[in-house]
């Protein structure tokens, strides 16, 4: 999925939604996601995602996201003080 990193967000439409999701990568090479009940792995040219519920085998590193969602079409959301959007080629400015 291609998105477009806008550096001038400059006014916002009112924000939908606000949400905030962990991530936990094991020494397995998944990524868990335990607020949605999955865990995802990538390979240079795969990506691999399935439904999950247990323990994170030797948990390596943790981060939380925090985000909004401003847009569904185009989806724009703000991560930190950065926006994006994956709005298509012929919308994107």
């Amino acid at each position: 999925m291609n998105y477009t990193k806008k550096l001038n967000p400059g006014n916002l439409p009112k924000a939908l939604k606000s949400m905030k999701t962990s991530f936990v990568w094991g020494n397995d090479g998944w990524c868990y996601i335990p607020e949605l009940e999955i865990r995802q792995r990538f390979t240079e040219t795969l990506f691999f995602i399935e439904e999950w519920t247990g323990i994170v085998p030797m948990p390596c590193h943790f981060e939380t996201l925090e985000y909004t969602i401003y847009s569904e079409k185009p989806r724009m959301w703000k991560e930190g003080e950065d926006v994006f959007t994956l709005a298509s080629p012929k919308t994107r400015k």
